[in-house]
């Protein structure tokens, strides 16, 4: 039996650490998924003969599997966070999932899901013409779970790991859910354009905030923006008419390659390298602007994973690309997410409650607690020194690229 749960992690990202020791309660949820639970039992009295069908003893053991759908599961948690990171709380949990079908019916050892379901059931001499495993996937019911749990949590202060580096959000949403959506099973067809879709949407709210923090502390130029704006547009648009066309594995490939570039140039690129002074002309930096806009569009990032190494390249300050980055966020993602939601609009095989490919759930569980945090992270990119954190970052870039380039060739 696998299980997953999201409100864990919602839990932890809900309260970060705060500067005094002190009280709260707080509510989480999210989806749990359970796969082939396991039933099994046996009888207790015999089941006389029937024809060719032998007689089952009393004690004869049987199994079967269950496969049940995508269901929900709400908590409330009351604790306490101390000074120092730690927090020890109460969490009240409870789970629902609906059941989708029952299979492999087995009888001391023996599967009858071929058999007659009349004759094997009922006893009768008469077949129904109806067997035993089309009867189990007609099953149907819900699985219930309480819970009561003691957790020791410690808040690690991450806020400004995205603003620091210069990388969106979306570098690291996109192959969470990318891989959340595998171990669910969702279709291959569709499981990258989701992840891609509701990473854009999340996007939108956390752009607006980051960037009017970058704008309030000096560090978002727009004359910079002013020349990039144009071709971001164009690009956002034919990444937008791509993401209709390419097929999930394709879209899996790009991000792959261009989170493999993105880490290798993270982790090896000297101090002072550069490509130029400034932007280029009009052409230059209208080209620039498609790349980043086409690319961060079919990519599900906002445009700070490619820009801010673009724009330190051409001797752009750090704080003034970092801020750039954030707001050509909102510039690609509004467009991206609605061509996402128009292009998935109709299409078979998408996770529930998703509008488009954009999976409202993710986006629920995602927005609040990164809204939360952009500011801090404006405020830290002003404050540290990441080059420990930069290396962290790129090795988890690599390991990400390599398990997608393994999924698709797998």
């Amino acid at each position: 039996m696998k299980k997953l749960l999201i409100s864990a992690s919602l839990v932890a990202l809900a309260f970060p650490a705060t500067a005094q020791a002190q009280a709260y309660i707080g509510v989480s949820g999210g989806v749990v998924s359970n796969e082939n639970l396991e039933n099994e039992g046996d009888f207790a009295g015999s089941v006389p003969a029937n024809g060719a069908l032998p007689a089952i003893p009393s004690g004869t053991e049987y199994q079967f599997e269950t496969n049940t759908d995508l269901g929900w599961t709400a908590g409330a948690q009351i604790g306490y966070a101390f000074d120092n990171g730690f927090r020890l709380e109460l969490d009240g949990n409870y789970q629902s999932t609906q059941i989708d079908f029952h299979e492999g019916l087995t009888i001391g050892g023996t599967n009858i899901d071929g058999l007659d379901y009349g004759q094997a059931f009922r006893r009768t001499t008469n077949p129904t013409n109806s067997t035993v495993g089309e009867f189990l996937a007609d099953g149907d019911g819900d699985v219930e779970t309480y819970g009561v749990f003691l957790n020791a949590l410690y808040d690690f202060d991450l806020g400004g790991v995205a603003p620091y580096l210069g990388v969106g959000g979306g570098i690291v949403i996109v192959p969470v859910l990318y891989h959340l959506f595998t171990f669910l099973g969702i279709d291959e067809a569709v499981r990258m354009h989701v992840a891609v879709g509701t990473s854009l949407a999340t996007i939108i709210p956390t752009s607006i905030i980051s960037s009017r923090s970058h704008y309030n502390r000096g560090s978002l130029d727009p004359s910079i923006l002013k020349k990039l704006i144009p071709g971001v547009v164009i690009g956002v648009g034919i990444g937008a008419i791509l993401s209709g066309i390419l097929n999930g594995q394709v879209l899996t490939a790009i991000f792959a390659v261009m989170a493999l570039l993105v880490a290798l140039n993270m982790a090896f690129k000297k101090e002072g390298f550069s490509i130029g002074n400034g932007l280029p002309g009009p052409a230059g930096s209208g080209a620039l602007g498609v790349f980043i806009g086409g690319i961060s569009t079919l990519m599900g990032i906002g445009g700070g994973t490619l820009s801010v190494p673009i724009l330190s390249a051409l001797r752009v300050p750090m704080i003034n690309a970092v801020g750039t980055g954030a707001a050509l966020g909102f510039v690609i993602s509004v467009p991206g997410a609605l061509a996402f939601l128009f292009n998935g609009m109709g299409v078979e095989a998408r996770p529930p409650l998703t509008l488009g490919y954009v999976n409202l759930i993710g986006l629920a569980l995602i927005v609040p607690a990164t809204m939360l945090m952009a500011p801090v992270g404006a405020r830290i990119a002003h404050a540290i020194n990441g080059k420990l954190l930069k290396q962290l970052f790129a090795l988890f870039l690599f390991i990400t690229s390599l398990r997608m380039f393994y999924g698709i060739i797998g």
